[in-house]
């Protein structure tokens, strides 16, 4: 009997500009300051992303599948330590509204095994201005 996919969808108002928020989440070394610090690869459509959660092997491995600059980032997960991750879509969604900028986040097609989601999610919270 399959499981049915879990989705996580968070949405954080930022006192930053889109372009700022676009680049933290497509520059490699902007992603390894407020993700996992070793993090590997090029952030092009068609190209990969690795995040190292482990010295063994890469936890996640990303296809960037969509790049549209200030406004949208996406990638699917292909390969990877946590198996139970491939095949899932993370989005992140930039716009800005009234002075600051909106970032909603979503992993969707999320294996409902995952059992790393906490510590393999992106800290969004280290881009929030809010308590």
């Amino acid at each position: 009997m399959d499981m049915p996919s879990r989705e996580i969808w968070h949405e954080i108002r930022i006192n930053a500009s889109p372009r700022d928020i676009y680049e933290a989440v497509t520059g490699v070394e902007r992603l390894a300051h407020w993700w996992t610090t070793d993090t590997r690869g090029q952030s092009d459509v068609g190209k990969r992303l690795e995040f190292w959660f482990s010295r063994s092997r890469a936890s996640a491995i990303m296809e960037v599948t969509a790049l549209q600059p200030y406004e949208l980032v996406q990638w699917r997960v292909i390969d990877g330590s946590a198996a139970e991750w491939i095949g899932t879509e993370l989005e992140f969604k930039i716009f800005p509204d009234q002075g600051r900028t909106v970032l909603h986040f979503q992993a969707l097609e999320l294996g409902p095994r995952s059992k790393d989601v906490p510590r393999m999610l992106p800290d969004l919270g280290a881009f929030s201005d809010e308590p």
